[in-house]
């Protein structure tokens, strides 16, 4: 067996990480190891979906191409391949296509968590929310938590966190706290929240001491004026003002030197007595502010957690949490179990953005790989394009990782299979002077330990042409640099690209969702199709708003601006409203097509009322039209009885339009891992690097459990802070400035030929360049003097470097003929619901869910043990001569529990166990109980672990029976016993407990003889079912 090295490869931008991961998928695969041994994961589905393009189709080209075999024999790790292997490996892939395990994350997580549903805690049949439900949820939460007799305490906090300065609602402003900082809230505990104590100032004599001392103080006359100054601001209570300026703040910053005068040691100790003074308010108003918002998350908490149970809707993070709380070293084993299969071998891309909590749910698998002789652990990314900081990743990962799981082989891919050399020259430039903008302040450590993550690139690419330009867009009327020329101006730049290029593929970046609206509305205006990456919102058409109209009015017959849009269109002859019909009349008409809507449902009924919008109107109309349909027949499983509540559905959704556009508009974000042959990029114009953060936490590590929080500050009050804080929002800072570097350079890396960077013009006041990405570009760039409106700044390379193009790098466009005529796509009809598989464990219990309710077991040791007990009792056929292989068992329970229990404990254990009087009954050949009916010819077979998947109600009923005893006279089964083993702890005399738990289990018990009267054919009356629970040598009877 090929022994694969462990591999963690840092990626630059284009240089094949999917290719790299590719080559050990196929590697394994050439090994002759099962496809669904390997886990490769990923962060979005279209990378999963690239990733397992990429594998088939090197596999399809290397069984029919002599010589794309030789180029993937040359890169997989393993002894080559011949064409009918990978054509063997070709078929054994698409025939196990539902086995493999080529996904995201959240998906992987997803698959696992429904195996263990009932330890989670979810209701049966839970599912992940999308945005618009989990939305709802949270403003749901919201107005109950305002509605509760707490209502005016929250009403103070959400008052405290704001200060009093807000223009908003307190909703909406206890919205934002919900969607900024529930995340955090769960992963941080609640003593770290209030571990901060207000402080009390100095005494009021010490205070009076030191305004006696300053004001006998002599001093020059600016240091007078000042210290008047300042001892006026204190006295009226203006602490903040006392703290930013005159003396107090060169005290602050240790610069005791006043206008070239010294400030007196004595000054500055009196002046230090004040300021301590002064920076309690501020500091305990963080302290108040932290605390408050803890309390108003706890009880959001509270509510949310029972409206999503009561909803059976989650979000990916829930899954993921709980996962993490649960991982041990007996994770993967337990997963194996439950999913059929170990993982041997782990792929992981875009390492870099994984979150210590997805990290903590991969570990135990990744040292399991790492430490077994037929693993394998590969991991990827790049730390220079960690944009998802945000969302949990965490960039540094990648260190800790190495030290985490041992020696791995490391390896740094800087060479672009991408980009043209002008392209490459210009990010390298770029990035080695980023440091030399002269007013980053806090955030130059920031900008420099980004610049230690990157190595210069080179480029494969040496002979491909290439341009890059930066250009400033005009002023507009009033002389002033604005978004809207901005906009205008890149528009004016696409269309120039496409008549220069045509058939080049142009992706235009920006940095906001509403910078993607406006730039598509401005290429619009100028007759230039574009797509929006992940689609937009169906109300971009005129059918689909004049379909919003209709809905509104049968929602609210009384909005008459809704009745008039829908009276002047095709639609009102096609529903009957009249011209001049009365309002009694109209409402009854109203009234009527919301029958149709609850009679027929959304998907019928707007295909109806939609036939003669679609006859009119032109390709896209007719297009975003079928889609209101089909995205209408998704709505109807949840729909209500407000139609307003389908159109805030669908203003929601984003849906993209399946027309091919050669522009592609999108934010930064969304472009990572593509790229395009001409990149417009623009919104680079906001302040570096972007909002702060609403709090800022203390990790002792990167990967280690928060330990610190507190509200966020200004820099000024950041100075009069305690060191511990003050450290704390310097870390964030240069962490903000990392992640905003990042964004950029995923920016700058798109381009395979020509890139235009568009920015605003500077003001008239402006006299240094402003700290933001485009003041950042210019320094870097070393563009020499201030930029002008309307003129490029700065360029490299050929402006006509399509003309320069040779055939094999021409644009696909040029490559391959356009063909006239396209052949029509027709969409499918919606596809029914599938049943849902249900596993007859989840009917334990009827209504009840906690697993800890079920099991009497709230720690892992006691799961251990019953998996254990349960894994050997499955193991045993007939106890007569039955002998415990000491070594057999203990392998089996070594590979559950791994080093948590000592194993020849549990054996002692279960020696005792299998000693049992009624255990021995139950599992003896000659002592077991044999059916009424059943002749004495008839023999018994022992089957553990019977599987099954049956048709029932509503869906498909799968599970595995832990022992079934079949029956047969000759070859046919006449009858059957179930028996299924519990571990639950109970004491002897617990009659009554020991009751309860059979009619808890019943439900689970009974839907197995079902089955087997499925799976044989056999009436009700010869299949019977038993509990027998190990702890107390019971066995309990099951009826019906």
């Amino acid at each position: 067996m090929r022994t694969f090295q462990h591999r963690l490869i840092r990626a630059s931008a284009g240089s094949g990480k999917t290719f790299q991961l590719s080559n050990r998928f196929l590697g394994v695969l050439a090994t002759g190891d099962a496809p669904a041994e390997i886990l490769a994961t990923t962060f979005t589905r279209k990378a999963a979906g690239e990733i397992l393009d990429r594998i088939m189709i090197r596999l399809a080209e290397a069984a029919r191409d002599p010589h794309k075999l030789a180029e993937l024999n040359n890169f997989i790790e393993a002894a080559p391949v011949t064409q009918d292997a990978c054509i063997a490996t070709l078929r054994e892939l698409t025939r196990q296509l539902h086995r493999l395990r080529v996904q995201t994350l959240d998906s992987f997580f997803i698959q696992v968590a429904q195996c263990f549903s009932f330890e989670m805690g979810f209701p049966p049949g839970w599912s992940i929310a999308d945005e618009v439900d989990d939305s709802e949820l949270r403003v749901n939460a919201i107005e109950e938590l305002l509605r509760e007799h707490e209502a005016k305490l929250v009403l103070e906090i959400v008052h405290l966190m704001s200060k009093g300065e807000t223009t908003r609602g307190v909703s909406q402003l206890m919205l934002d706290a919900a969607s900024q900082l529930y995340g955090l809230f769960q992963e941080t505990p609640g003593e770290v929240w209030t571990a901060l104590k207000t402080r009390q100032p100095p005494k009021r004599q010490e205070i009076d001491a030191a305004k006696k001392l300053l004001l006998e103080a002599p001093l020059d006359k600016r240091m007078t004026k000042a210290r008047n100054e300042d001892l006026s601001r204190f006295d009226e209570g203006d602490f903040g003002g006392f703290l930013e300026k005159g003396l107090a703040k060169k005290v602050i910053e240790a610069d005791l030197m006043y206008y070239r005068a010294e400030i007196p040691a004595d000054v500055a100790c009196a002046y230090q007595t004040l300021i301590d003074a002064a920076a309690c308010e501020p500091y305990n108003l963080l302290v108040r502010q932290t605390e408050g918002a803890f309390q108003l998350l706890e009880r959001f908490d509270a509510i949310y957690r029972r409206l999503k149970f009561q909803s059976q809707a989650y979000r990916f993070d829930d899954v993921t949490r709980f996962l993490s709380r649960q991982a041990n070293a007996d994770t993967p084993t337990r997963v194996a179990y439950r999913l059929d299969g170990h993982i041997n071998h782990l792929l992981l891309d875009e390492f870099q953005d994984t979150s210590p909590a997805q990290w903590s749910v991969l570990r135990p698998v990744a040292r399991r790989v790492t430490t077994q002789p037929q693993g394998s652990f590969f991991c990827v990314g790049d730390v220079k394009q960690a944009i998802y900081g945000w969302r949990g990743g965490v960039a540094e990962i990648f260190e800790e990782v190495v030290s985490e799981l041992g020696e791995l082989d490391e390896a740094e891919l800087k060479v672009s299979f991408r980009s043209s050399p002008v392209v490459i020259d210009f990010v390298n430039l770029v990035a080695r002077n980023l440091h030399r903008h002269p007013g980053l302040d806090r955030y130059e450590a920031g900008v420099k330990r980004w610049q230690t993550l990157f190595a210069d690139h080179s480029t494969a690419k040496t002979n491909l042409p290439g341009y890059v330009s930066v250009e400033t867009a005009p002023y507009d009327k009033d002389g002033d640099p604005s978004n809207e020329t901005l906009f205008i101006a890149a528009a004016e730049r696409v269309c120039r690209s496409l008549e220069n290029s045509p058939g080049s593929e142009v992706g235009v970046l920006v940095r906001t969702n509403s910078a993607v609206r406006k730039m598509i509305f401005e290429l619009r205006q100028r007759g230039v199709t574009a797509s929006e990456e992940g689609g937009g919102t169906l109300t971009d058409s005129a059918s689909v708003q004049l379909m919003m109209s209709l809905l509104q009015w049968i929602d609210h017959p009384a909005d008459t601006v809704a009745r008039f849009h829908v009276r002047n269109s095709p639609l009102a002859e096609v529903i009957g409203l009249k011209p001049h019909m009365g309002s009694q009349r109209a409402s009854q008409l109203a009234q009527q097509l919301r029958g149709e809507i609850l009679v027929d449902g959304y998907g019928a009924t707007l295909r109806r009322w939609s036939r003669t919008l679609a006859e009119i109107g032109n390709s896209r109309e007719r297009r975003r039209i079928e889609q209101l349909v089909r995205l209408a027949h998704g709505y109807q499983r949840k729909s209500t009885l407000r139609t307003s509540d389908f159109i805030e559905f669908v203003e929601t959704q984003r849906v993209a339009d399946p027309q091919a556009s050669a522009v592609r508009v999108m934010t930064i974000h969304q472009a990572k891992g593509l790229q395009f042959d001409v990149v417009v990029l623009l919104d680079l114009d906001q302040k570096f690097p972007g909002h702060p953060p609403s709090f800022v936490i203390e990790r002792s590590a990167p990967l280690a459990p928060v330990t610190g929080i507190v509200r966020y500050a200004n820099k000024d009050v950041q100075k009069v802070l305690p060191p511990r804080l003050q450290r704390m929002f310097t870390s964030s800072s240069s962490q903000q400035a990392v992640e905003e570097l990042c964004v950029l350079y995923v920016a700058i890396t798109r381009a395979v030929h020509a890139m235009h960077i568009v920015i605003k013009p500077p003001t008239a006041k402006e006299k240094n360049p402003p700290r933001t990405m485009a003041g950042l570009l210019t320094e870097a760039l070393e563009v020499n003097r201030q930029p002008q409106a309307n003129e490029v700044v700065y360029q490299m390379g050929d402006a006509e470097w399509n003309a320069h193009l040779a055939s094999a790098d021409m644009p696909s466009a040029h490559r391959t003929q356009t063909i006239a005529r396209r052949l029509p796509i027709a969409m499918a009809p919606v596809k029914r619901q599938r049943g849902e598989a249900l596993p007859p464990s989840k009917l334990e219990g009827g209504p009840r869910l906690k697993v800890a309710n079920l099991l009497q077991t709230s720690d892992s040791t006691g799961r251990l043990v019953g998996s254990v007990t349960h894994a050997w009792l499955e193991r045993i056929e007939w106890l007569d001569n039955f002998e415990l292989d000491e070594q057999g068992f203990g392998t089996v329970a070594r590979a559950i529990v791994g080093d948590a229990l000592n194993v020849d404990h549990l054996l002692s254990r279960f020696r005792k166990i299998i000693d049992q009087p009624n255990l021995q009954q139950l599992l003896g050949q000659q002592t077991t109980r044999r059916p009424a009916g059943v002749s004495a010819a008839a023999t018994a077979e022992v089957r553990q672990e019977q599987t099954f998947a049956i048709a029932v109600e509503g869906g498909i009923q799968n599970g595995s029976i832990d022992r079934l005893v079949l029956w047969k006279e000759g070859d046919e089964v006449v009858a059957a016993d179930v028996i299924d083993f519990k571990t639950d702890r109970l004491a002897a005399e617990e009659t009554e407990a020991l009751a309860d738990k059979a009619a808890f289990y019943r439900p689970q018990v009974n839907a197995y003889r079902r089955a087997v009267q499925q799976m044989w054919k056999l009436p009700d009356k010869a299949v019977s079912g038993h509990l027998y629970f190990a702890s107390v040598d019971a066995v309990v009877e099951v009826k019906s």
